[in-house]
């Protein structure tokens, strides 16, 4: 099959069109027009690493270009992290950045069973996952054939990707502040339940959670992941379910926790032939998205506080957090993940409803992710299984469960403590099935929407969530 690194011009041309679509990995390979062979940069130790395939440009025009760019960067914070770019060390890569995409898009529409498929700009290769390692061997042998170079590629093993929302009966307090029920009696009406020989209502919906709020030029709002309310109803871009925090829960004598807004606002995802080829079915994904996003919009006074809830402990290594709010703390920047991965050189946390607080490692920035929805997801289980990929979202190594969708996805900025930085928003969780929440999981990994891809996708301009200006 012809050669992938093939296809590399014409992912430059899509770059410089601005219909790459890739956020900041959009800005890095329009550099190959100036600098043939320009296969990304990073920061490590304080020092800009760039890539190059080869010698025949001067390393003092490569800083000169590079230094040029980032010198009237818009983002503050990025001219402050690149203000060494003028003395930038210059490594030989094998691969330049459009070559990357080109090859990880080649995946895709050649080798079935991929689990996920990225580029990692410090390794200058492309990470390619895979369910279990018979399935990581076929893939890699049938490389060749498909015009893939396997030097170009880390293989890894990365179990299915499963969306986060769980059901359940919603009899349970609040967990790290940040849970919410989506309900309607009307659709799925409830039924009794005994506790301590008092029948009550049990309440039929799907938990998930709550992540930043925001503030746009329509209004404050605050963000979940699209599925939950999608999934729950079997229908594309609905709107207009009721949403609980805390979750509606028996204290002994009466139900607390109440009513707080409704989901407004919700993009559906792109359908069918509009989407990219399922290699294990030969037909199109059902959906397809790059941003799992929708907004719910707060009634009757409740107030959406723009500040990010920590667990008292939060969950490293695969651990899950604490269900004690540590405080609340102030955001004061948007950042891209591959600014926060390659420039900071910061891991990743989450906060969300039902494993609280934890961070990991990336593993890759921008990567697409297949997974399977329910439609609807109800009490009598999956009725209806349709394909989903997630396409340039960004994975995380650390502890999810059921319940964390919708939940928010920061950085420490500037040094890995408050205030903190917003990125995307949690929508899908790898890992083994049936752990409890309290179960460590060094395995998991989650995937977030990028906020890159959330304004466009819900297409309100900027969604703020800063309390820090």
């Amino acid at each position: 099959m012809r050669s992938a690194l093939l296809d590399a011009p014409g992912i430059l041309a899509q770059a410089e069109a601005s219909t790459l679509g890739r956020g900041e990995q959009d800005l890095l390979v329009r550099f190959e027009k100036q600098l043939p062979g320009f296969g990304g940069l990073y920061i490590s130790d304080g020092e800009v690493r760039v890539y190059m395939k080869s010698d025949a440009i001067p390393p003092a025009m490569v800083r000169a270009v590079l230094a040029k760019v980032y010198s009237a960067h818009g983002n503050p914070s990025v001219r402050e992290a690149m203000v060494k770019v003028g003395s930038a060390s210059i490594i030989r890569g094998q691969y330049a950045l459009s070559e990357l995409i080109a090859i990880q898009k080649r995946i895709e529409a050649s080798i079935p069973n991929w689990t996920g498929a990225g580029t990692n700009i410090m390794a200058n290769k492309v990470v390619v996952a895979f369910p279990d390692s018979d399935a990581l061997f076929a893939g890699l042998r049938g490389m060749d054939a498909a015009g893939i170079p396997v030097g170009a590629l880390t293989g890894i093993i990365m179990p299915q990707a499963r969306t986060s929302a769980s059901f359940t009966d919603n009899i349970r307090p609040v967990r790290d502040g940040l849970l919410m029920s989506m309900e309607n009696d009307t659709y799925e009406p409830h039924g009794m339940k005994n506790i301590n020989g008092v029948w009550v209502p049990e309440f039929y919906g799907v938990l998930c959670s709550i992540g930043f709020n925001v503030n746009t030029r329509y209004g404050d709002f605050f963000l979940t992941a699209a599925h939950c309310e999608n999934e729950w109803r079997g229908q594309n871009g609905f709107v207009g379910d009721s949403v609980f925090q805390s979750s509606r829960y028996w204290n002994g004598s009466t139900w607390a926790g109440g009513f707080v807004g409704n989901i407004v606002v919700n993009p559906p995802w792109t359908v069918d032939s509009d989407c990219p080829i399922n290699l294990n079915s030969g037909t199109h994904y059902d959906f397809c998205t790059d941003a799992d996003v929708a907004m719910g919009q707060y009634t009757n006074g409740a107030y959406g506080d723009r500040r990010i809830a920590i667990s008292q402990y939060g969950g490293i290594n695969g651990n899950p957090g604490t269900n004690q709010i540590n405080n609340w703390y102030p955001i004061n920047a948007v950042l891209s993940p591959e600014y926060v991965d390659q420039t900071m050189n910061h891991q990743t946390g989450k906060s969300a409803g039902v494993t609280y607080t934890t961070s990991g490692p990336f593993v890759a920035d921008m990567m697409d992710v297949p997974t399977t929805v329910c439609w609807p997801l109800n009490h009598n289980g999956c009725a209806s299984p349709r394909t989903l990929l997630f396409q340039n979202h960004t994975v995380i190594q650390a502890d999810v469960s059921g319940g964390d969708s919708g939940g928010a996805v920061f950085t420490g900025n500037p040094n890995n403590g408050a205030p903190y930085a917003a990125l995307g928003i949690l929508v899908a969780r790898m890992g083994p099935a049936g752990l409890l929440p309290t179960q460590p999981c060094p395995t998991c990994r989650f995937v977030f929407s990028r906020w890159d891809k959330i304004e466009p996708h819900i297409g309100f301009g900027v969604l703020n969530p800063q309390t820090v200006f």
